[in-house]
């Protein structure tokens, strides 16, 4: 309703867009602004779960059904995402198809139980949560997931993709004096 009092139609639903409506008065009084918004002006800023990425380790998502994914912070499911997605790398599926299983494990890793949460739950070893534009350069948001996972891919001999991710491995050889 307040959109349709403001544009006066409601063709302005933007169905499938993530929309905010902040409505913040006192912006005609001086005084009353300072009263009601001593830091200034708001910004609205929101913390939400948008992007939805294929996670292949979970047989209910289908790579080529959008309708399927899911949100995650997981950072090694939305890189997957950014490598295969025509905005990011544009990588085609083939390049990964052949480490799936290096992929999988390294999503583990990340999922990895560490800390227990009194209201249930835990927390993961490795999350993220952020943004990027499409004019960002991939290899920048590439750097920003994998930095959130002390992760790391490159390119294998053979052409496909490989991952990994920070985990403590104990040593198999020790160095005596």
């Amino acid at each position: 309703s307040e959109i349709l009092s403001k544009f006066g139609y409601d063709e302005m639903r933007g169905d499938g867009v993530a929309t905010m409506l902040g409505i913040f008065t006192s912006f005609s009084d001086p005084t009353a602004q300072l009263e009601n918004y001593p830091n200034g002006k708001p910004q609205l800023r929101a913390t939400i779960e948008a992007s939805v990425f294929w996670d292949p380790r979970d047989p209910a998502q289908s790579r080529t059904d959008e309708s399927t994914w899911a949100w995650t912070e997981n950072p090694i499911v939305a890189l997957l995402g950014w490598v295969l997605d025509p905005d990011g790398f544009a990588i085609p599926y083939a390049r990964i198809e052949g480490n799936l299983a290096e992929w999988t494990a390294a999503m583990d890793v990340c999922d990895e139980p560490v800390l227990s949460i009194d209201e249930g739950g835990y927390v993961a070893r490795y999350r993220c949560a952020g943004t990027w534009q499409l004019t960002d350069k991939p290899k920048d948001v590439a750097s920003r997931l994998l930095s959130t996972c002390d992760g790391r891919f490159w390119q294998k001999r053979d052409g496909t993709l490989g991952v990994a991710v920070g985990r403590f491995r104990a040593p198999t050889v020790t160095i005596a004096d």
